[in-house]
């Protein structure tokens, strides 16, 4: 919040009430995280550290949450994906909160031109290095595409925003049919002056792709997927296992929103309709001696 100084000149300058409308969105830059004072970590949360035990044991302190315990979507975190890709239109209406969860409702219904409806929220302040995790399950059939990556959003659309990078830490993969398969991924999208962006290479370990006889069980249950992202490497996690990593230093940092939405991305089975997907959770964590980016 504000000093008694920095109130006492605003106050000077600007009303009462705009200075103490002003005290409640002071921006503070921790760990290149541009985060809003007051609201950030759901008190939920408790004492809550990395479920990695090799990333809890660095030190991460969590800077933001939201635990979905409420009875509707915050607001002053969250705003909502609206718009037509693929196979559906992404609309408001569809992403609710109860039970202790956030549900995105997957639909066959007309809208924008679709023939199905779904949805997802961006979180309206961006964050960069640190370590991003989510406990969450897909819906039911085939069809859908639910991710939880972060990337920058102008607010407008979520297409490529060119100059700036992608990290897809799960793309449901369900475009061969099969629903519970899976992509950890890194775009970057023409910060090297390439027009078209590029996938960045990922020398550590194989590409990310889970294959459906992995032992990660069925991604119809609920699991945690997380993500170290430091200025030299970013490290793709699965129920506690690192499952990739790339090398950071191959591309431009900037500011990104955490996505948490499911959108169809090929023809949905519609016997397995209406559905959704199911978010238990979204932590991120700063280590509290990082500095502040740029």
């Amino acid at each position: 919040m504000l000093d008694s100084i920095h109130k006492s000149f605003l106050s000077f300058i600007i009303p009462n009430n705009v200075v103490k409308s002003l005290a409640l969105f002071v921006v503070l830059s921790l760990g290149g995280a541009f985060l809003a004072a007051g609201d950030a970590i759901d008190p939920a949360s408790g004492n809550a550290v990395p479920s990695v035990p090799e990333i809890a044991a660095q030190g991460y302190k969590l800077a933001f949450s939201d635990e979905f315990n409420g009875t509707q979507v915050d607001e002053e975190k969250w705003q909502y994906r609206i718009d037509s890709k693929g196979f559906s239109t992404q609309m408001p209406a569809n992403v609710t909160i109860s039970n202790g969860s956030l549900h995105v409702a997957v639909k066959k219904e007309s809208a924008g031109g679709k023939d199905y409806t779904a949805g997802g929220v961006i979180s309206k302040v961006e964050f960069m290095h640190g370590y991003y995790e989510a406990r969450f399950k897909i819906p039911a059939g085939k069809g859908w595409h639910t991710s939880f990556y972060a990337e920058h959003y102008n607010g407008k659309d979520t297409g490529k925003t060119q100059g700036r990078e992608e990290i897809d830490i799960c793309e449901q993969n369900s475009s061969s049919g099969k629903a519970w398969g899976y992509n950890y991924t890194l775009h970057d999208w023409g910060s090297k002056s390439l027009p078209h962006g590029v996938d960045v290479p990922q020398p550590k370990l194989p590409a990310g792709h889970a294959k459906p006889n992995n032992q990660q069980g069925d991604l119809h249950d609920f699991h945690i997927w997380g993500m170290e992202f430091t200025p030299t490497i970013v490290n793709f996690y699965f129920d506690g296992e690192l499952r990739g990593s790339v090398d950071a230093t191959t591309f431009k940092h900037t500011p990104m929103s955490i996505f948490l939405t499911s959108i169809s991305v090929v023809q949905p089975d519609d016997s397995k309709l209406p559905s959704e997907a199911q978010f238990d959770y979204v932590r991120y964590f700063t280590k509290p001696d990082s500095q502040p980016q740029q």
